[in-house]
């Protein structure tokens, strides 16, 4: 069936969604920073579906020449048909005004650099005939205005609108789309649910904040043949966030 790469793989999001692929039949290819804890992820994803290959790559994707490399590693699982663009980082939080330049390029460097990056050599490689698809983890806070999070969500929007740009230019063969959740309980996110999870939960149609198995089914369905006419579109899963009025 092929093999799907996914970056930021080692936990949260990123995890859920690899077993969830592995869960479709594809061998999957880990990408993260941490070599340990992927290493951890990678083992279990293995003795969880033995019948399948899975390769842990550690890289920082923002770095130079990152995608490169990660192409090259994920070779050992066969030509990648999946890309999940869902590494992430966001070192500030604050006002724009206050925000230092070096801050500025280590987000921009991992929050969109990378995803296109990835995209461009995931393109190249991917056999002529053979379809692929492409899905980058945005946020809801690219269609909002929040305080501290301004840069992320910035690049979030740019995200997005790189997805529908990609999906104009790569198409018909290569389809993308991009999935942007609302406040998820991971360890990325936890300064901003674990104080007020239960005020937070409640404001939400959903009475509940979202779990990487939410994302991760959404991801999974826009990567499988079952999107197949589905390109350049955004997918939210916030709970309803975005539908809680706002008086």
């Amino acid at each position: 069936m092929g093999a799907a790469l996914v970056t930021g793989a080692s936990r949260g999001i990123g995890l859920a969604i690899a077993e969830r692929l592995l869960a479709s039949g594809l061998d999957v290819a880990l990408v993260a920073r941490k070599e340990r804890e992927l290493a951890a992820s990678a083992r279990r994803l293995g003795e969880a579906f033995p019948a399948a290959k899975v390769a842990a790559i550690a890289e920082n994707v923002g770095h130079p020449g990152a995608a490169e490399r990660i192409f090259s590693a994920a070779a050992a699982v066969g030509p990648v048909t999946v890309l999940i663009n869902n590494a992430a980082t966001n070192p500030y939080y604050g006002p724009l005004a206050a925000m230092d330049p070096a801050a500025m390029d280590k987000v921009y460097q991992v929050n969109l650099r990378a995803p296109l990056l990835l995209t461009q050599r995931f393109a190249a490689q991917l056999p002529e005939g053979t379809p692929g698809a492409v899905v980058n983890l945005a946020s809801i806070g690219g269609m909002a205005v929040e305080p501290g999070l301004g840069f992320y969500n910035v690049l979030k929007a740019g995200l997005i609108h790189l997805t529908r740009q990609l999906a104009g230019e790569l198409g018909p063969r290569i389809r993308v789309n991009s999935v942007s959740p609302g406040l998820v309980r991971t360890d990325f996110a936890r300064a901003l649910w674990e104080p007020m999870e239960g005020q937070l939960a409640g404001r939400l149609p959903s009475r509940r904040i979202g779990e990487p198995a939410d994302v991760a089914a959404a991801a999974a369905f826009l990567a499988s043949p079952e999107a197949a006419w589905i390109t350049g579109a955004n997918l939210v899963v916030d709970g309803g966030n975005l539908a809680v009025p706002m008086f």
